[in-house]
């Protein structure tokens, strides 16, 4: 399943705009990336459209293509396919929106954001989350005198590994890592952390 990834972007003046394309996002600041959503309509997973609207001063994500019509939004294109039920490893979308600027923008649920003045409209549909500008969101285990991390950033590489203090895994660049490598069917190069 080809996946888009949700860019983040700053266009104008509270203006935070969602993305797909690397062109764009590398032309304005960015926030980082917000999701993974399917590229193409998947009905027999369950997915619907997500839009990119415009009104001339700000963009909104929604899953109506007519939403906001009459204050002079309109469609820019298709952002990708949400899935419509939570899926193992997804996360709800959430729009908000911010009542003394009338922007609105978009941040995952994971916990890592949190936008001042900016109401939540949760949006019912799902995505795998990304962790916008950071490198690193580490799980950790520990008993018995062995701590393990997995960064959620990195696939969920085994990113630190010590038993009675001493660190076990080169962490010097992506790669080095503990990790499961994934041979598509073509058997071209596999995935890896980062």
């Amino acid at each position: 399943m080809a996946l888009h990834v949700l860019w983040r972007i700053r266009t104008g003046v509270g203006d935070r705009t969602i993305s797909i394309s690397s062109a764009e996002h590398d032309r304005y600041p960015l926030d980082g990336a917000i999701f993974y959503i399917p590229a193409q309509d998947h009905p027999a997973v369950g997915t619907v459209p997500l839009y990119r609207l415009f009104n001339g001063d700000d963009h909104m994500v929604s899953l109506n293509p007519h939403e906001g019509e009459s204050r002079g939004y309109h469609v820019e294109e298709i952002l990708g396919y949400p899935f419509v039920a939570r899926q193992p490893g997804t996360s709800e979308l959430i729009r908000t929106y911010n009542p003394s600027t009338d922007h609105h923008s978009l941040r995952n649920s994971t916990g890592l954001e949190t936008e001042e003045g900016y109401i939540d409209e949760p949006l019912g549909v799902f995505g795998y989350p990304r962790y916008y500008d950071r490198s690193e969101q580490l799980l950790t285990i520990a008993g018995g005198g062995i701590t393990v991390d997995s960064n959620e950033v990195a696939g969920g590489a085994l990113w630190h590994w010590s038993w009675n203090g001493m660190q076990f895994i080169n962490n010097w660049d992506n790669g080095r890592q503990i990790q499961t490598d994934i041979f598509p069917p073509d058997y071209a190069n596999p995935t890896e952390a980062g």
